[in-house]
Protein backbone atom coordinates (compact mmCIF):
# COMPACT_ATOMS: atom_id res chain seq x y z
CA UNK A 1 0.00 0.00 0.00
CA UNK A 2 3.01 2.70 0.38
CA UNK A 3 4.48 1.76 -2.57
CA UNK A 4 1.52 2.23 -4.44
CA UNK A 5 0.46 5.61 -3.27
CA UNK A 6 1.39 8.45 -5.57
CA UNK A 7 1.56 11.18 -3.09
CA UNK A 8 4.00 9.98 -0.36
CA UNK A 9 6.32 12.87 0.08
CA UNK A 10 9.55 13.62 2.45
CA UNK A 11 11.57 16.28 3.62
CA UNK A 12 15.16 15.41 3.77
CA UNK A 13 15.90 17.93 6.62
CA UNK A 14 19.46 16.25 7.44
CA UNK A 15 20.88 17.41 4.10
CA UNK A 16 19.13 20.90 4.22
CA UNK A 17 17.00 20.41 1.32
CA UNK A 18 13.45 22.33 0.91
CA UNK A 19 12.02 20.13 -1.82
CA UNK A 20 9.78 16.91 -1.04
CA UNK A 21 10.43 13.34 -3.06
CA UNK A 22 7.60 11.57 -4.51
CA UNK A 23 9.02 8.53 -3.40
CA UNK A 24 11.43 8.15 -0.56
CA UNK A 25 13.93 5.12 0.06
CA UNK A 26 13.63 6.20 3.46
CA UNK A 27 9.80 6.83 4.44
CA UNK A 28 9.71 3.34 2.60
CA UNK A 29 12.13 1.30 5.10
CA UNK A 30 10.28 3.42 8.48
CA UNK A 31 6.69 1.90 6.86
CA UNK A 32 7.69 -1.27 6.01
CA UNK A 33 9.98 -1.10 9.48
CA UNK A 34 7.56 -3.60 11.52
CA UNK A 35 7.33 -6.14 8.59
CA UNK A 36 11.27 -6.63 8.51
CA UNK A 37 12.82 -8.86 10.50
CA UNK A 38 16.27 -7.70 12.09
CA UNK A 39 18.95 -8.95 9.75
CA UNK A 40 16.68 -7.34 6.76
CA UNK A 41 16.01 -4.28 8.61
CA UNK A 42 19.55 -3.48 9.41
CA UNK A 43 20.20 -3.96 5.50
CA UNK A 44 17.37 -1.74 3.85
CA UNK A 45 18.53 0.89 6.89
CA UNK A 46 21.88 0.87 5.92
CA UNK A 47 21.20 1.41 1.61
CA UNK A 48 18.71 3.72 2.71
CA UNK A 49 21.03 5.88 4.69
CA UNK A 50 23.40 6.15 1.66
CA UNK A 51 20.47 6.71 -1.26
CA UNK A 52 22.13 9.38 -3.19
CA UNK A 53 18.88 11.47 -4.55
CA UNK A 54 20.67 12.25 -7.71
CA UNK A 55 21.41 9.07 -8.37
CA UNK A 56 20.38 5.40 -7.86
CA UNK A 57 17.75 5.68 -6.35
CA UNK A 58 15.49 3.27 -8.21
CA UNK A 59 18.53 0.61 -7.93
CA UNK A 60 18.06 1.22 -4.40
CA UNK A 61 14.57 0.50 -4.02
CA UNK A 62 14.77 -2.59 -6.42
CA UNK A 63 17.51 -4.38 -4.29
CA UNK A 64 15.62 -3.27 -0.83
CA UNK A 65 12.89 -5.14 -2.41
CA UNK A 66 14.61 -8.00 -3.32
CA UNK A 67 15.79 -8.08 0.47
CA UNK A 68 12.65 -7.74 1.91
CA UNK A 69 11.38 -11.21 -0.90
CA UNK A 70 14.09 -12.87 0.42
CA UNK A 71 14.05 -12.30 3.66
CA UNK A 72 10.49 -13.79 3.93
CA UNK A 73 10.91 -16.35 1.57
CA UNK A 74 13.99 -17.01 3.80
CA UNK A 75 12.25 -16.98 7.28
CA UNK A 76 9.41 -19.52 5.88
CA UNK A 77 12.45 -22.26 5.09
CA UNK A 78 13.86 -21.40 8.55
CA UNK A 79 10.64 -22.19 10.25
CA UNK A 80 10.01 -25.26 7.93
CA UNK A 81 13.28 -26.77 8.21
CA UNK A 82 15.02 -24.87 11.28
CA UNK A 83 18.19 -24.68 8.63
CA UNK A 84 19.70 -21.08 8.33
CA UNK A 85 22.11 -20.55 4.94
CA UNK A 86 22.77 -16.43 5.85
CA UNK A 87 26.51 -15.66 6.32
CA UNK A 88 27.50 -12.58 8.81
CA UNK A 89 23.86 -11.54 9.22
CA UNK A 90 23.79 -11.08 5.41
CA UNK A 91 20.24 -12.44 3.91
CA UNK A 92 20.81 -13.07 -0.03
CA UNK A 93 18.48 -12.22 -2.46
CA UNK A 94 17.01 -15.36 -4.23
CA UNK A 95 18.92 -16.04 -7.64
CA UNK A 96 16.90 -14.53 -10.50
CA UNK A 97 16.81 -16.46 -13.69
CA UNK A 98 18.25 -14.95 -17.08
CA UNK A 99 17.17 -16.66 -20.74
CA UNK A 100 19.76 -15.67 -23.38
CA UNK A 101 20.19 -16.54 -26.95
CA UNK A 102 23.78 -16.10 -28.51
CA UNK A 103 25.12 -17.50 -31.88
CA UNK A 104 26.44 -20.43 -30.33
CA UNK A 105 22.45 -21.40 -29.31
CA UNK A 106 20.24 -20.64 -26.56
CA UNK A 107 21.24 -20.99 -22.74
CA UNK A 108 19.59 -20.29 -19.36
CA UNK A 109 21.75 -18.97 -16.64
CA UNK A 110 20.64 -17.97 -12.76
CA UNK A 111 22.62 -15.28 -11.73
CA UNK A 112 22.72 -13.46 -8.17
CA UNK A 113 22.82 -10.13 -9.75
CA UNK A 114 21.45 -9.46 -13.56
CA UNK A 115 23.88 -6.16 -13.93
CA UNK A 116 26.98 -7.74 -13.03
CA UNK A 117 25.95 -11.16 -15.31
CA UNK A 118 25.23 -8.95 -18.13
CA UNK A 119 28.89 -7.39 -17.80
CA UNK A 120 30.38 -10.39 -17.67
CA UNK A 121 28.25 -11.94 -20.96
CA UNK A 122 29.02 -8.74 -22.41
CA UNK A 123 33.03 -9.47 -21.76
CA UNK A 124 33.07 -13.37 -22.42
CA UNK A 125 30.28 -13.73 -25.26
CA UNK A 126 30.22 -10.38 -26.87
CA UNK A 127 33.63 -8.90 -26.50
CA UNK A 128 35.42 -11.98 -26.71
CA UNK A 129 37.90 -11.10 -24.31
CA UNK A 130 39.37 -14.79 -23.71
CA UNK A 131 39.73 -15.78 -27.00
CA UNK A 132 43.32 -16.56 -28.14
CA UNK A 133 42.64 -15.31 -31.77
CA UNK A 134 45.26 -12.19 -31.93
CA UNK A 135 47.84 -14.95 -31.10
CA UNK A 136 46.79 -17.30 -33.82
CA UNK A 137 46.17 -20.09 -31.66
CA UNK A 138 42.91 -22.14 -31.03
CA UNK A 139 42.67 -24.09 -28.03
CA UNK A 140 39.48 -25.94 -29.40
CA UNK A 141 41.62 -27.20 -31.73
CA UNK A 142 41.34 -31.29 -31.75
CA UNK A 143 44.51 -33.39 -31.50
CA UNK A 144 45.58 -36.66 -30.83
CA UNK A 145 46.28 -35.85 -27.07
CA UNK A 146 43.17 -35.67 -24.54
CA UNK A 147 43.61 -31.56 -23.48
CA UNK A 148 42.26 -29.85 -20.60
CA UNK A 149 40.76 -26.47 -20.57
CA UNK A 150 41.17 -24.94 -16.45
CA UNK A 151 38.94 -22.10 -15.60
CA UNK A 152 40.00 -20.73 -12.35
CA UNK A 153 37.53 -18.21 -10.73
CA UNK A 154 34.67 -19.87 -12.37
CA UNK A 155 32.29 -17.22 -10.89
CA UNK A 156 28.85 -18.64 -12.09
CA UNK A 157 29.71 -20.68 -15.07
CA UNK A 158 29.54 -17.97 -18.31
CA UNK A 159 33.00 -19.07 -19.43
CA UNK A 160 32.43 -22.57 -18.72
CA UNK A 161 29.36 -22.64 -21.23
CA UNK A 162 31.21 -20.30 -23.51
CA UNK A 163 33.96 -23.07 -24.12
CA UNK A 164 31.67 -26.04 -23.76
CA UNK A 165 29.87 -24.21 -26.24
CA UNK A 166 32.57 -23.35 -28.46
CA UNK A 167 33.59 -27.30 -28.09
CA UNK A 168 30.09 -28.18 -29.05
CA UNK A 169 29.89 -26.35 -32.11
CA UNK A 170 33.66 -27.25 -33.36
CA UNK A 171 32.34 -31.13 -32.84
CA UNK A 172 29.48 -30.81 -35.43
CA UNK A 173 31.86 -29.07 -37.91
CA UNK A 174 34.27 -31.60 -37.82
CA UNK A 175 31.96 -34.05 -37.86
CA UNK A 176 30.22 -32.94 -41.07
CA UNK A 177 34.06 -32.22 -42.48
CA UNK A 178 34.36 -35.76 -42.26
CA UNK A 179 30.91 -37.39 -43.27
CA UNK A 180 31.60 -34.85 -45.98
CA UNK A 181 35.46 -36.28 -46.98
CA UNK A 182 34.03 -39.59 -46.27
CA UNK A 183 31.32 -39.29 -48.84
CA UNK A 184 34.25 -37.98 -51.50
CA UNK A 185 36.47 -40.78 -50.92
CA UNK A 186 33.78 -43.40 -51.57
CA UNK A 187 32.97 -41.80 -54.84
CA UNK A 188 36.24 -41.41 -55.80
CA UNK A 189 36.88 -44.66 -54.89
CA UNK A 190 33.74 -46.02 -57.11
CA UNK A 191 35.06 -43.88 -59.79
CA UNK A 192 38.22 -45.41 -59.89
CA UNK A 193 36.82 -49.43 -59.39
CA UNK A 194 34.27 -48.52 -62.53
CA UNK A 195 37.24 -47.20 -64.99
CA UNK A 196 39.14 -50.42 -64.01
CA UNK A 197 36.16 -52.80 -64.34
CA UNK A 198 35.94 -51.08 -67.84
CA UNK A 199 39.27 -51.64 -68.27
CA UNK A 200 39.55 -55.74 -67.29
CA UNK A 201 35.95 -56.50 -68.80
CA UNK A 202 31.97 -56.02 -67.75
CA UNK A 203 32.17 -59.19 -65.60
CA UNK A 204 34.81 -58.30 -63.51
CA UNK A 205 33.69 -54.44 -63.27
CA UNK A 206 30.36 -56.19 -61.98
CA UNK A 207 31.73 -58.47 -59.66
CA UNK A 208 33.88 -55.76 -58.18
CA UNK A 209 31.58 -53.43 -58.27
CA UNK A 210 29.37 -55.79 -55.99
CA UNK A 211 32.05 -56.80 -53.81
CA UNK A 212 33.20 -52.59 -53.20
CA UNK A 213 29.10 -51.57 -52.69
CA UNK A 214 28.95 -54.14 -50.06
CA UNK A 215 32.09 -52.75 -48.67
CA UNK A 216 31.25 -49.20 -48.51
CA UNK A 217 27.73 -49.83 -47.13
CA UNK A 218 28.74 -51.86 -44.29
CA UNK A 219 31.94 -49.34 -43.30
CA UNK A 220 30.70 -47.08 -40.35
CA UNK A 221 31.37 -43.39 -41.11
CA UNK A 222 34.80 -42.25 -39.68
CA UNK A 223 33.69 -39.70 -36.88
CA UNK A 224 35.93 -38.23 -34.45
CA UNK A 225 34.70 -36.06 -31.43
CA UNK A 226 36.60 -33.25 -30.02
CA UNK A 227 37.09 -34.75 -26.03
CA UNK A 228 37.99 -32.04 -24.00
CA UNK A 229 37.87 -31.63 -20.01
CA UNK A 230 36.99 -28.40 -18.48
CA UNK A 231 38.11 -28.13 -15.04
CA UNK A 232 36.21 -25.31 -12.94
CA UNK A 233 37.67 -23.75 -9.82
CA UNK A 234 35.84 -21.60 -7.43
CA UNK A 235 36.28 -20.79 -4.01
CA UNK A 236 33.26 -18.55 -3.07
CA UNK A 237 30.38 -20.82 -2.18
CA UNK A 238 27.36 -19.14 -3.68
CA UNK A 239 28.96 -19.02 -6.51
CA UNK A 240 29.97 -22.68 -6.99
CA UNK A 241 26.21 -23.26 -5.62
CA UNK A 242 24.72 -21.27 -9.23
CA UNK A 243 27.95 -22.93 -11.15
CA UNK A 244 26.73 -26.36 -10.68
CA UNK A 245 22.99 -25.17 -11.07
CA UNK A 246 23.85 -23.47 -14.76
CA UNK A 247 25.81 -26.27 -16.35
CA UNK A 248 23.61 -28.69 -14.83
CA UNK A 249 20.33 -26.19 -16.29
CA UNK A 250 22.03 -26.22 -20.18
CA UNK A 251 22.28 -30.50 -20.03
CA UNK A 252 25.67 -30.91 -18.51
CA UNK A 253 27.01 -33.40 -16.30
CA UNK A 254 29.52 -32.00 -13.86
CA UNK A 255 31.20 -33.98 -11.50
CA UNK A 256 32.37 -32.31 -8.13
CA UNK A 257 36.13 -33.01 -6.93
CA UNK A 258 36.23 -33.42 -3.23
CA UNK A 259 38.87 -32.45 -0.85
CA UNK A 260 41.70 -33.21 0.05
CA UNK A 261 42.75 -34.43 -3.16
CA UNK A 262 44.45 -37.05 -3.83
CA UNK A 263 46.83 -38.31 -7.21
CA UNK A 264 44.50 -39.70 -9.86
CA UNK A 265 46.36 -43.63 -9.01
CA UNK A 266 44.73 -43.41 -5.58
CA UNK A 267 41.56 -42.80 -6.72
CA UNK A 268 40.80 -46.60 -7.20
CA UNK A 269 39.14 -47.17 -4.11
CA UNK A 270 37.66 -43.85 -3.42
CA UNK A 271 36.29 -41.75 -6.29
CA UNK A 272 37.60 -43.78 -9.61
CA UNK A 273 34.70 -42.05 -11.98
CA UNK A 274 36.13 -38.53 -11.11
CA UNK A 275 40.13 -38.95 -11.67
CA UNK A 276 39.18 -40.99 -15.20
CA UNK A 277 38.35 -38.85 -18.33
CA UNK A 278 35.07 -39.66 -19.49
CA UNK A 279 36.12 -39.61 -23.16
CA UNK A 280 32.86 -40.94 -24.42
CA UNK A 281 31.88 -37.28 -24.57
CA UNK A 282 32.69 -34.66 -26.06
CA UNK A 283 32.93 -32.00 -22.50
CA UNK A 284 33.92 -33.54 -19.75
CA UNK A 285 33.06 -31.05 -17.04
CA UNK A 286 35.16 -31.32 -12.89
CA UNK A 287 34.10 -29.03 -10.67
CA UNK A 288 36.50 -27.77 -7.62
CA UNK A 289 35.00 -25.89 -4.65
CA UNK A 290 38.04 -24.19 -3.14
CA UNK A 291 40.51 -21.19 -3.86
CA UNK A 292 43.51 -21.71 -5.91
CA UNK A 293 46.40 -20.38 -3.88
CA UNK A 294 50.43 -21.11 -4.08
CA UNK A 295 49.89 -23.83 -1.04
CA UNK A 296 46.91 -26.16 -0.99
CA UNK A 297 45.76 -27.27 2.48
CA UNK A 298 45.51 -23.47 4.30
CA UNK A 299 42.38 -21.41 5.13
CA UNK A 300 42.16 -17.86 3.61
CA UNK A 301 39.51 -14.83 3.91
CA UNK A 302 37.28 -14.37 1.39
CA UNK A 303 35.76 -11.10 1.24
CA UNK A 304 32.10 -11.53 -0.38
CA UNK A 305 30.33 -8.96 -1.96
CA UNK A 306 26.52 -10.18 -2.52
CA UNK A 307 25.67 -7.53 -5.19
CA UNK A 308 28.64 -8.35 -7.24
CA UNK A 309 30.07 -11.86 -6.40
CA UNK A 310 32.57 -11.94 -9.46
CA UNK A 311 34.71 -9.07 -7.09
CA UNK A 312 34.74 -11.11 -4.40
CA UNK A 313 38.61 -11.08 -3.41
CA UNK A 314 41.35 -12.26 -0.72
CA UNK A 315 42.57 -8.82 -1.64
CA UNK A 316 40.37 -5.92 -0.38
CA UNK A 317 42.14 -3.10 -0.18
CA UNK A 318 43.09 -3.61 -4.00
CA UNK A 319 39.41 -2.66 -4.98
CA UNK A 320 39.50 0.73 -2.74
CA UNK A 321 39.90 2.55 -5.51
CA UNK A 322 37.30 0.66 -7.98
CA UNK A 323 34.78 0.96 -5.16
CA UNK A 324 35.81 4.70 -4.44
CA UNK A 325 35.34 5.50 -8.40
CA UNK A 326 31.76 4.87 -7.90
CA UNK A 327 28.73 7.18 -7.68
CA UNK A 328 27.52 7.08 -3.58
CA UNK A 329 24.38 5.29 -4.44
CA UNK A 330 26.02 2.68 -6.11
CA UNK A 331 28.59 2.16 -3.78
CA UNK A 332 26.26 1.90 -1.39
CA UNK A 333 24.39 -0.74 -2.91
CA UNK A 334 27.27 -3.06 -4.21
CA UNK A 335 29.20 -2.85 -1.26
CA UNK A 336 26.03 -3.80 1.11
CA UNK A 337 26.48 -6.88 2.99
CA UNK A 338 30.09 -7.49 2.32
CA UNK A 339 31.26 -9.84 4.54
CA UNK A 340 34.07 -12.18 4.78
CA UNK A 341 34.02 -16.32 4.31
CA UNK A 342 36.74 -18.57 4.72
CA UNK A 343 38.15 -20.67 2.29
CA UNK A 344 40.25 -24.30 1.67
CA UNK A 345 43.20 -23.71 -0.95
CA UNK A 346 44.27 -25.89 -3.17
CA UNK A 347 46.73 -25.78 -5.93
CA UNK A 348 47.13 -26.42 -9.05
CA UNK A 349 49.38 -28.93 -9.69
CA UNK A 350 47.35 -30.58 -6.75
CA UNK A 351 44.42 -31.00 -9.29
CA UNK A 352 46.40 -31.66 -12.07
CA UNK A 353 47.71 -34.73 -10.09
CA UNK A 354 44.43 -35.40 -8.63
CA UNK A 355 42.88 -35.68 -12.50
CA UNK A 356 45.51 -36.70 -14.38
CA UNK A 357 45.93 -33.74 -16.39
CA UNK A 358 48.73 -34.54 -19.56
CA UNK A 359 47.63 -30.84 -21.28
CA UNK A 360 46.21 -28.10 -20.45
CA UNK A 361 45.53 -26.26 -24.19
CA UNK A 362 44.28 -23.07 -21.88
CA UNK A 363 44.97 -21.40 -18.56
CA UNK A 364 42.28 -18.78 -17.93
CA UNK A 365 42.86 -17.36 -14.53
CA UNK A 366 40.44 -14.66 -13.02
CA UNK A 367 41.09 -14.42 -9.16
CA UNK A 368 40.80 -10.08 -8.40
CA UNK A 369 44.33 -9.62 -7.91
CA UNK A 370 45.44 -13.28 -6.47
CA UNK A 371 47.09 -14.13 -9.93
CA UNK A 372 50.76 -14.48 -8.62
CA UNK A 373 49.87 -16.56 -5.76
CA UNK A 374 47.80 -18.59 -8.27
CA UNK A 375 51.00 -19.48 -10.63
CA UNK A 376 53.03 -19.95 -7.55
CA UNK A 377 50.60 -22.98 -7.26
CA UNK A 378 52.26 -24.18 -10.44
CA UNK A 379 55.09 -26.69 -10.38
CA UNK A 380 57.91 -26.56 -12.76
CA UNK A 381 57.38 -30.11 -14.14
CA UNK A 382 53.53 -28.67 -14.85
CA UNK A 383 54.31 -25.84 -16.53
CA UNK A 384 55.69 -28.04 -19.55
CA UNK A 385 51.82 -29.17 -19.90
CA UNK A 386 50.20 -25.54 -19.90
CA UNK A 387 50.09 -24.67 -23.76
CA UNK A 388 48.08 -21.01 -23.03
CA UNK A 389 47.74 -18.73 -20.23
CA UNK A 390 44.50 -15.97 -20.12
CA UNK A 391 44.39 -14.10 -17.18
CA UNK A 392 42.63 -10.73 -16.25
CA UNK A 393 44.53 -8.42 -14.16
CA UNK A 394 44.57 -5.33 -12.53
CA UNK A 395 46.44 -1.89 -13.45
CA UNK A 396 48.28 -1.42 -9.92
CA UNK A 397 51.45 -0.68 -9.35
CA UNK A 398 53.75 -2.79 -11.21
CA UNK A 399 51.59 -6.57 -11.57
CA UNK A 400 51.42 -6.40 -14.94
CA UNK A 401 54.93 -6.34 -15.33
CA UNK A 402 55.58 -8.79 -12.48
CA UNK A 403 53.32 -11.31 -14.64
CA UNK A 404 54.64 -10.85 -18.09
CA UNK A 405 58.14 -11.06 -16.44
CA UNK A 406 57.00 -14.50 -14.68
CA UNK A 407 55.01 -16.03 -17.96
CA UNK A 408 57.84 -14.98 -20.72
CA UNK A 409 61.15 -14.23 -18.67
CA UNK A 410 60.27 -18.02 -16.36
CA UNK A 411 58.06 -20.12 -17.77
CA UNK A 412 59.04 -19.85 -21.30
CA UNK A 413 56.20 -18.43 -23.22
CA UNK A 414 57.10 -16.47 -26.52
CA UNK A 415 53.93 -15.12 -27.54
CA UNK A 416 51.79 -12.35 -26.19
CA UNK A 417 49.11 -9.88 -26.20
CA UNK A 418 47.90 -7.41 -23.87
CA UNK A 419 44.49 -5.71 -24.45
CA UNK A 420 42.35 -3.29 -21.93
CA UNK A 421 38.82 -3.50 -21.23
CA UNK A 422 36.81 -0.76 -23.24
CA UNK A 423 33.97 -0.84 -20.91
CA UNK A 424 36.10 -1.11 -17.41
CA UNK A 425 39.61 1.06 -17.95
CA UNK A 426 41.16 -0.61 -14.83
CA UNK A 427 41.16 -4.30 -16.17
CA UNK A 428 43.47 -5.78 -18.58
CA UNK A 429 43.58 -9.11 -20.35
CA UNK A 430 47.29 -11.36 -20.71
CA UNK A 431 47.10 -13.66 -22.95
CA UNK A 432 50.62 -15.66 -23.62
CA UNK A 433 51.24 -19.16 -26.04
CA UNK A 434 54.12 -21.09 -26.24
CA UNK A 435 54.58 -19.78 -30.12
CA UNK A 436 56.18 -16.49 -30.96
CA UNK A 437 53.35 -14.25 -32.33
CA UNK A 438 53.05 -11.33 -30.14
CA UNK A 439 50.14 -8.47 -30.14
CA UNK A 440 49.91 -5.37 -27.92
CA UNK A 441 47.10 -3.10 -28.39
CA UNK A 442 46.87 -1.56 -24.75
Amino acid sequence: QVLGRENIAFRSSSRGQGDTRDISVKIMVRALRGLLDSRTKRMAERIGDAIDWDNGTAVAVRYISEWIRASSAQSHTERKTGNNESTSGVVLPPPLRVDVTTTLGPFTIWVQSPEEAQYIYQEIWVDSVYSMSPLAYDPFEDTETFSTIVDVGAHVGLFALWVAQNLKRASTQRQRQEGKASHREADEESSREKDQGEEDGQDRHNAGSSTKTTSSSQAPMKTKDIQTRIICVEAVPRNFHLLERNLKQNGYEPRKLRLPLVPATCYAATNKSAARFNRSKNVDLTLVEALAWSKGGEKRHITVYPNMTGNSTTKPHQKEDMISSMSYAKRAVYTAGAHTQDATTVTLSQIFRALGVERVSLLKIDVEGAEEDVLEGIEAQDWKKIEAVVLETHDVGDRVKRLVRILMQEKGFEGISLHRDPHAKHNLYLKVTRSAKSEDTC
